[in-house]
């Protein structure tokens, strides 16, 4: 059975996600946000803030995505999101604040959004990585 090509759009969300991940592991300096261990490989997972499913825009947001251990994020963060909504809110007030008002805002994802998106991540891991 053959595979149906990738949509142009499909193939930009995919680099954009890939691009995202990077700088967020960089600025977090790959350490769980959490319990502040040392990640990587498939113990290092990027935690949503704001569930992808709320904001078409937040997914790609790296304020709306912490690193966070396997541990911390599927024994701790999903299992516990009033606690952890919480200590998010406490542990980084000014991102809380900027994810509460963002998150009322709706914007549709284009092919010119995306390729706006990538020319800013890409700018910015060199940034991290230099």
């Amino acid at each position: 059975m053959k595979r149906k090509p990738k949509s142009a759009i499909k193939k930009k969300t995919e680099k954009l996600w890939g691009l995202v991940k990077k700088v967020v592991y960089l600025r977090d300096k790959s350490m769980c946000q959490h319990c502040h261990k040392e990640v990587s490989g498939h113990n290092r997972h990027p935690n949503h803030v704001i569930p992808q499913s709320h904001g078409n825009i937040l997914k790609y947001d790296i304020e709306n995505i912490i690193t966070m251990c396997f541990h911390c994020h599927m024994n701790w963060w999903h299992k516990n999101p009033l606690e952890a909504a919480l200590w998010f809110e406490a542990a980084f007030n000014i991102r809380y604040k900027y994810l509460i008002r963002k998150k009322e805002m709706y914007l549709k994802i284009t092919e010119s959004w995306l390729d706006e998106q990538i020319e800013e991540m890409e700018i910015m891991h060199d940034r991290f990585i230099t």
